[in-house]
């Protein structure tokens, strides 16, 4: 459809080992997706994996019923500092959202938020 507008990034992680290692967990296990005001109105990202990299493809609407703008601003920057996003939730009647991210070592890890919801995050 003409009214979405769709951003797409792809972070990759490069892993070194002599040959490729075993690639764990169930397909479905890597894949999120948070839904807006109506299916059309979504957040998704994927936990890709081939066995030598490892990247996380993300995609989302930009349009009323979907992610809030404070939201698709911090996924942008969690690509920029080098995480991998692990927890998003949104509201897109109140504009309230959350989103966790870490590097792939296990480092870095961070929460943000934004809208009324940052008093009911522990």
């Amino acid at each position: 459809p003409t009214d979405m507008l769709y951003v797409r990034t792809r972070v990759h992680h490069k892993i070194m080992p002599s040959c490729p290692r075993a690639i764990t967990g169930s397909a479905g296990s890597r894949i999120r997706v948070v839904l807006g005001e109506t299916g059309s109105d979504y957040v998704y990202y994927i936990d890709e994996d081939d066995g030598v990299s490892e990247w996380q493809s993300r995609d989302w609407t930009t349009k009323d019923g979907g992610p809030p703008l404070g939201l698709c601003n911090q996924m942008n920057a969690i690509t920029k500092k080098d995480r991998h996003m692990t927890c998003v939730a949104f509201d897109p009647s109140s504009c309230n959202w959350f989103v966790s991210g870490k590097k792939r070592d296990g480092s870095g890890g961070h929460q943000w938020w934004g809208g009324n919801c940052a008093a009911h995050i522990d």
